[in-house]
């Protein structure tokens, strides 16, 4: 009996990853799936507003705005880091 090797955290990542990009290519080659998942996407995005779980640009103050700016900045500075290698 062979003893199946424990994945690790990465591994078991990377492989949600690739399953998750292989269902994306799957939707997006059927046209009429796609945009019938772009449609619940935005209907998400316009509740989430409604129900008031996602603030505003005119509903904060501007340093809170400011914050955030600086965070996504941040972040698009580390993303292109990982990705440039």
């Amino acid at each position: 009996m062979v003893k199946s090797k424990k994945l690790t955290r990465e591994d078991i990542l990377e492989k949600k990853r690739i399953a998750e990009r292989a269902r994306y290519q799957r939707l997006k080659s059927d046209p009429t799936k796609f945009a019938e998942q772009c449609e619940k996407e935005k209907l998400k995005s316009q509740k989430k507003k409604e129900e008031g779980k996602v603030k505003l640009v005119k509903d904060v103050t501007p340093r809170e705005v400011s914050l955030a700016r600086k965070r996504w900045r941040e972040n698009v500075a580390a993303s292109m880091k990982k990705t440039k290698r």
